[in-house]
This record gives C-alpha cells, sequence and structure tokens, in this order.
C-alpha cells in the first residue's frame, strides 16, 4: 500500500 491510497482519509494512513 503507498500513502496516496487513502491520502489521510481512510483506514490507513501510512505507508506500508
Amino acid at each position: 500500500m503507498d500513502v496516496r491510497y487513502c491520502g489521510g482519509g481512510g483506514s490507513r494512513a501510512d505507508t506500508s
């Protein structure tokens, strides 16, 4: 997963 996957509005906001 990338940090841009949720952008800060999803469940996970990590770079993992």
